[in-house]
């Protein structure tokens, strides 16, 4: 559970909260989620998805990307300079800004061509669907004035009762977690 704080302690409690996790935990979960994503609806009827390359600390669906691509439209966020560009996803990577793995030399298209984003979040609101990120802001930017539909995707131990929220977050969906 988790009370209205700081959200700089919040962060620093949901990174210890995941490197609690043990490896086969993470990819025990990771596996869940991707199993829930593909029942979903929201999945199934889109064509095109924006999902990223996981952090050493994120839900790893790396492995499932690689096979939804074969079927679907998938495209990963780039760090340009303060802001997400949105690249069509491509087997060949590299590390970008902040150590993200992102797609070479693809093709950039505008958010209103996504059917569905996922996101991840260090922590998520399990009742509002409020989401915690890094602190960059970059989901919030690209999101704000948008209508595609936003699925979160986190460990059940970075879910939330309250979350400090300002104006400017941007607020899930829903919340898939394991």
């Amino acid at each position: 559970m988790c009370f209205s704080i700081d959200k700089k302690i919040l962060r620093k409690e949901m990174k210890k909260r995941v490197a609690c996790l043990g490896c086969a935990t993470k990819q025990a979960k990771s596996k869940v989620i991707a199993s829930l994503l593909e029942q979903n609806q929201h999945f199934k009827n889109a064509s095109s998805i924006l999902f990223f390359w996981p952090l050493p600390d994120e839900i790893d669906l790396s492995r499932w990307i690689e096979e939804w691509a074969k079927t679907k439209q998938v495209y990963l966020p780039v760090v340009q300079e303060d802001n997400l560009i949105i690249c069509k996803y491509t087997e060949q990577k590299i590390k970008g800004r902040y150590n993200i793995m992102e797609p070479v030399n693809s093709e950039i298209v505008d958010l209103s061509e996504i059917d569905l984003v996922v996101v991840p979040g260090l922590g998520f609101d399990d009742v509002t669907f409020a989401r915690l990120g890094r602190g960059k802001g970059f989901y919030d930017k690209l999101l704000s004035n948008s209508t595609v539909y936003k699925i979160g995707i986190c460990y059940s131990e970075q879910l939330c009762k309250s979350l400090p929220i300002e104006l400017h977050d941007v607020k899930m969906n829903e919340v898939i977690f394991a």
